[in-house]
């Protein structure tokens, strides 16, 4: 019995000194994975970079850059920030909403939300952020929910304030959820 614990006790030195053996220049084997710098929690925080986000849609969608909107709509880092869907209601475009099939949009997959977006840049449309609130947090998926006002500025010169609500990931600047309407 006692031959047995000597060779445990051999075999658990061993076993403990293999896996803290320098691998050459003194470094030791260690697995890590990158840590993903945490969304804001304060309100402030949370608004400055919502901001940021929705500026650069802004700016994407006044540029008619389909490569920045496609960056920018779609899943966050996190696994809770799956794509959800871009929504618009849209009726001071398209009449009465029950009037028209066009005046609400949605779509649940990044490529169908990108779509809308980039629909509404080609018929001429200029967006501005007008303002931006976010409660302190965190949210339940990990990111962002922002109240949201935007202008548009339809090619017929005319103004349509929108606004809605976005959930959005500072960290991947990423919007998974938009959905605005008129105001």
């Amino acid at each position: 019995m006692r031959v047995g614990s000597v060779v445990l006790a051999v075999l658990v030195v061993f076993g403990m000194s293999c896996a803290t053996t320098p691998l050459g220049h003194g470094t030791f084997a260690t697995p890590s994975l990158p840590a993903l710098s945490a969304e804001p929690i304060d309100a402030s925080s949370r608004t400055i970079c919502a901001t940021r986000v929705l500026n650069a849609l802004v700016d994407a969608i006044n540029a008619r850059d389909e490569t920045a909107i496609g960056r920018l709509i779609g899943p966050g880092p996190a696994m809770t920030q799956a794509f959800q869907w871009v929504s618009m209601s849209a009726s001071s475009e398209a009449g009465p909403a029950l009037s028209s099939p066009r005046a609400t949009e949605v779509d649940y997959t990044p490529e169908g939300a990108r779509l809308i977006l980039l629909q509404h840049a080609s018929r001429g449309e200029r967006w501005s952020l007008g303002t931006v609130h976010a409660g302190a947090g965190p949210s339940w998926h990990g990111g962002v929910d922002a109240e949201v006002h935007f202008e548009r500025r339809l090619a017929d010169g005319r103004v349509v304030k929108t606004g809605g609500k976005t959930a959005l990931s500072c960290i991947g600047s990423a919007l998974f959820v938009l959905s605005v309407g008129d105001e």
